[in-house]
This record gives structure tokens, sequence and C-alpha cells, in this order.
């Protein structure tokens, strides 16, 4: 069985509109999973959530690690239950960085943000699958993304051992390429044995020419992996198909 799965900084959702768009395209292209991140509720402002469930119909389900009127945590699953059924959903607090040491490029973050991981435990064609959905600090040097990596993997490894499992998200591998390639392989690492790059290319998928994010998965064929070129953030989605 395949399965197709996006991981997408949606920005905040400040072009809903391009994004609601963007995410029933892919769903009409055969993705029945997608990790989301920077998913924001302002009691002021009408849900981005509940726009994009909307869009995609009652065949799907969610999940989501939010703060409301907060930029805290902003991880979402939305999947198709014909296709996964949800076992168990966990969230997980990251390290949290002390202080914001660069120049914070969104005017309206004046402290650092929480950061998490959103694990859902799914059953998909008689197996379990577990999917992991982060999103890292774009603050402090790697080693602070280092130990948010170790934390999260250091959970992983106290909970029910599964064998087919996918990290994916938003790790903010900043740098030019030879510094995020560094990067990724120290990532690979962590990870440990058996997971691997489902897009090993330097493609960037933020607008500033970076390599940002990843889907790292274990003991699956990765038939096909793109970065799709469509507007509406500052992320492009990245999908990939996955032969359960």
């Amino acid at each position: 069985m395949t399965l197709k799965i996006a991981t997408y900084n949606i920005h905040h959702g400040i072009n809903q509109k391009k994004i609601v768009e963007n995410i029933q395209k892919l769903s009409k292209d055969g993705v029945s999973v997608f990790c989301l991140q920077e998913v924001r509720e302002f009691s002021k402002k009408i849900s981005t959530l509940n726009a994009y469930l909307e869009a995609l119909g009652d065949e799907w389900e969610y999940e989501k690690f939010i703060e409301p009127d907060s930029y805290n945590f902003g991880l979402c699953f939305i999947w198709k239950k014909s296709v996964l059924k949800n076992k168990k959903i966990e969230k997980l607090v990251l390290p949290k960085i002390p202080k914001l040491n660069i120049r914070v490029l969104v005017k309206r973050i004046k402290k650092p943000i929480d950061r998490g991981a959103l694990i859902g435990t799914f059953k998909i064609n008689g197996k379990l699958l577990r999917i992991i959905n982060v999103h890292l600090d774009c603050h402090g040097q790697f080693l602070h993304r280092e130990k948010q990596i170790r934390a999260l993997m250091l959970y992983l490894k106290d909970s029910t051992r599964i064998k087919q499992e996918i990290i994916c998200g938003d790790f903010n591998t900043i740098g030019a390429e030879a510094l995020s390639k560094k990067q990724e392989k120290k990532i690979l690492d962590i990870l440990g044995s058996g997971f691997k790059n489902a897009y090993p290319k330097s493609t960037p998928t933020f607008l500033l020419f970076q390599r940002l994010d990843y889907i790292f998965v274990k003991n699956m064929k990765i038939q096909k992996a793109e970065v799709l070129k469509m507007k509406g953030s500052d992320h492009l989605p990245l999908v990939a198909e996955l032969e359960i």
C-alpha cells in the first residue's frame, strides 16, 4: 500500500485563501496525511485550521498541538479516515532556548516560542505506523536544535517500539548548502540506524534559498519525493510517496 504524506509550514496562515487552495490540490493529488507547522488560533481572527477542515470535508480527521492566542507549538495532523486509523496521539514539549539571540524577523514575536512534537500512532494496512511532526527553533545555534532532536529521540525510545516511523517537519537547518548538508547528516546520526532522508536533494524549501523541511522514514520504501512550487507561504510543501 502507498501512503502519500506532505509536510508544510504554512507561515501562520497569513495567506489563508491560497493555503486552502494548496491543501485541496494536494488532497486531490493523493495526499492522505498532512503534517502542518505554524497553525494558529487567535480569538479575534477566523481559525485557519477550521478553514482547512471545511475545505477537505467529512472524510478527514485532525489532531492539533496549538496554544490559542499565541505562537507556541502550532502543530497539526490532518489525515484521511479511510487510510489511517488513529490509535494514539502524544504531545511533547521540546527544550526551550533561554532568550532570542538574533534579530526577530516577525516583529510580533517578542520572546522565545515553545516548540514541540506532535506524535501520532496510526494503523494502516494492518500495521502500526508512527508519524512525528516537529518544528525546531530557528533561533540559537544548531547545538540547540540538536538538543531538541535528542530530547525527541529519548522520548520515542521510552515509547512502544514501532517498526515503521516517519519523522518530518521544519528542522530549520539554516545556512549555505554545505552547512545544511552537515546538519542533515548530524540529524540522521541522532535519529539512528534505519532512518533515511526521503528527499536528499538540496532543493530549497524556504523562499530565502534554504533547505529547512524534511521527511525521514524508517522501514519503508521511498517511491517518490518532491518539493512542490506553490505560492501562499514562505515555505514550500515537501511530499513523499511511501510503500507501507
